[in-house]
């Protein structure tokens, strides 16, 4: 009798064993044929042989030396008394898959500390370990790193200083090899700060963002106490320290409130002064806009207009820099913000001044050199003088503009002087006017990587107890100052305009 023969489609595991099953029919009598060996083939190459009982012939066959991919199933059957032998026609199918795995990715609280992310990786068809491989890290998105897995476990450490507090999505990638498909998984890393606050560590962020705006650096976060808040977050507290001076409460506690940003500040003011009362009204309104909307407002209304985000910012963190528990400043004087911080820098008029490091022939003219390169691009330029004070004279005076540019050079590293124009009375005096400093490295001891700069030989300002300065670079820059090391006129211009822009 002819004899029809089919196998069919199978799926499996890689490194797992896959039946096999062919069919042998007798076309003669429509029924099953019995008995003689079906030799069975993938992509033409035989595997192994198997008996036909009732009409089916089963081979299991061992996938540990295949890979993952589609492989060509065809059989044929020898045939055995009244049956004739056969081959397969039509071609079975057998999709090999990859071991599927399963990630398990720890949920994580935590401070703005160092924390461990954890996950657990297992073989989903064997249920066990996984002894190797790596773990891919991400939060939100971004790569962190990857982990080396031992024992079904991957640990990886990760610096959460720089994270704001709010949830932040941990993904888990696992990539495919010859063993194992590719698997993701997500957990939830949560980064908490401090409820609360003492009105000491409001003052003190506030003391530090009004240097940082004030030298036009306009930060987006601050840290207070030993939490980093983003703006608008310290902008609710600053208010809250402000009213409660106001309303002789400044001892109680401060709490943190999650807020957004305004996605842009309307600024209209006209320069106007702020009193007691219009102070403390910033502060109510904004604290009740904040309450109901969990946003910071794009401006606040004043009798001087629309007093703008920014400039809310700033103007709060003067007074409460001013103000003490019990001293509620007298008044503030508002300017727009377009004046503080210009679109267009040029219109900033800077001044040069100079210590004495070579002769006046010389340095005079090194100052000139920075003033027609400056001049070039469109800036006003005054030289104001020559002499170890004269970074002084514009600022005591308050003789210049209020968005006014101050560069002055140094042909030596003072850590008196850093101590100077880093006191409150300096800065507080200083308010607006950019002060850029340029040290020649030539004469000027290079503090940039110190950790102790001792105090001048020359220095006759400073008090006895004064003996210098620890990591002095990181001190200009906490208290909003930018420098530059270098005489090249080019390098010094450039830098000054990037920091004033």
């Amino acid at each position: 009798h002819r004899t029809k023969i089919s196998v069919s489609d199978r799926t499996g595991y890689i490194t797992t064993s896959v039946q096999l099953i062919a069919t042998v029919a007798d076309k003669e009598t429509n029924t099953y044929a019995n008995g003689g060996l079906v030799v069975f083939k993938l992509n033409e190459i035989s595997i192994g042989s198997s008996t036909l009982k009732n009409g089916k012939a089963y081979y299991t066959y061992n996938t540990k030396n295949l890979s993952a991919g589609f492989y060509a199933i065809s059989a044929t059957y020898g045939g055995e008394g009244k049956y004739a032998s056969s081959k397969t026609i039509d071609y079975g199918i057998l999709e090999l898959l990859p071991l599927p795995i399963k990630i398990a990715t720890v949920n994580i609280t935590a401070n703005q500390t160092k924390v461990v992310l954890k996950a657990t990786v297992v073989d989903k068809y064997n249920n066990k370990y996984i002894t190797n491989g790596t773990l891919l890290f991400k939060i939100n998105g971004q790569t962190i790193g990857t982990a080396k897995i031992k024992e079904g476990k991957a640990l990886i450490n990760y610096d959460a200083s720089g994270l704001y507090a709010g949830k932040y999505t941990i993904s888990t990638v696992y990539g495919a090899n010859r063993l194992y498909s590719e698997y993701r998984d997500n957990a939830t890393l949560t980064i908490k700060v401090k409820s609360a606050y003492t009105f000491d560590e409001v003052r003190e962020a506030a003391v530090y963002v009004r240097n940082h705006y004030e030298q036009n650096q306009i930060i987006k976060d601050v840290k207070i106490g030993s939490s980093k808040l983003q703006i608008q977050e310290y902008l609710y507290l600053v208010a809250n320290a402000i009213s409660n001076i106001y309303n002789n409460k400044a001892s109680s506690t401060l709490y943190y409130k999650a807020c957004e940003a305004p996605a842009n500040q309307v600024d209209t003011v006209k320069t106007f002064t702020l009193y007691p009362s219009d102070v403390y009204s910033i502060c109510t309104r904004l604290i009740s806009y904040v309450d109901y909307n969990a946003k910071a407002p794009s401006y606040i209304s004043t009798s001087g207009g629309n007093l703008g985000y920014y400039n809310v910012i700033y103007c709060l963190s003067k007074v409460l820099d001013v103000s003490t528990k019990t001293y509620f400043v007298e008044s503030c004087i508002v300017y727009p913000w377009s004046t503080l911080h210009p679109s267009n820098p040029t219109v900033r008029h800077i001044y040069i001044t100079t210590d004495n490091i070579y002769s006046k022939t010389k340095d005079m003219a090194f100052m000139k050199q920075i003033k027609a390169k400056l001049e070039s691009k469109g800036f006003t330029v005054t030289i104001v003088g020559i002499g170890p004070n004269t970074h002084n004279v514009n600022i005591w005076a308050k003789n210049t503009t209020i968005n006014s540019v101050q560069v002055s050079l140094f042909g030596g590293s003072d850590s008196g002087m850093f101590r100077d124009i880093c006191s409150r009375s300096f800065m507080r005096t200083k308010s607006n006017r950019i002060l850029y400093l340029v040290y020649n490295p030539e004469t000027a001891k290079d503090f940039r990587n110190l950790t102790w700069l001792e105090r001048a030989w020359d220095d006759n300002y400073s008090p006895s107890s004064f003996k210098g300065l620890a990591n002095p670079s990181d001190y200009v820059l906490s208290h909003g100052y930018y420098y530059s090391f270098t005489n090249d006129v080019n390098t010094i211009v450039n830098d000054i305009i990037k920091a004033i822009s």
